[in-house]
């Protein structure tokens, strides 16, 4: 009877080992995918931060135009020049978006119209925008800086070679987001600079 006990624990203690191991591997799977989710949360949340700031600048330049529209409108039916003054404040403070843009996404709206690739692209883009800005009525001979600071943070971007950054050991994706990093800096200081 005794080994009987004997062999009926040694069996006992074999599956409470095995338990106790699936449940530590349970628990070990629940917490790598608890981490995992916090990682995606806080990544979704900074997209998210961003989505909105573009959103707002979005619909302050929506504004501006629909201002803009309302007083060329008025304008031209009753020909008062009353109307021009919200088309005029309008018109000089939609061109100033890009200054409310974080540099990301200054770098963002460059990668977005391949201008790295295709930097012709970004020239005609800031040329396409003067041109609709001075194509306004009164508007011919008035500067249009942003077409000007458009390129300039375009130009110091593209200077960024892969050859100024140390990539010693470092894989494709690694070496994109180090690029990515290095010419988002430098939008920043030909902003600050500009």
């Amino acid at each position: 009877m005794p080994t009987r006990l004997f062999r009926s624990a040694r069996r006992d203690r074999k599956r409470f080992v095995v338990l106790y191991v699936v449940l530590v591997a349970g628990l070990l799977l629940a917490a790598a995918a608890f981490v995992w989710e916090a990682r995606v949360i806080v990544r979704d949340g900074a997209m998210e931060e961003e989505a909105f700031t573009v959103l707002g600048v979005a619909n302050r330049a929506l504004d501006d135009l629909q201002d803009a529209e309302t007083g060329q409108r008025g304008y031209i039916i009753t020909a008062d020049t009353a109307y021009l003054e919200p088309y005029d404040a309008a018109i000089a403070t939609i061109g100033k978006r890009i200054d409310e843009l974080k540099d990301s996404t200054v770098y963002e709206v460059i990668q977005r119209c391949d201008g790295f690739r295709r930097p012709e692209r970004i020239s005609m883009v800031a040329t396409a925008c003067e041109c609709d800005a001075r194509g306004r009525l009164g508007m011919e001979e008035k500067a249009y800086p942003q077409a000007e600071t458009l390129r300039r943070v375009f130009e110091a971007a593209r200077a960024v070679s892969t050859k100024e950054l140390n990539l010693e050991g470092k894989t494709g994706l690694e070496v994109g987001e180090m690029l990515k990093k290095a010419r988002i800096a430098a939008i920043k200081q030909a902003r600050a600079g500009g």
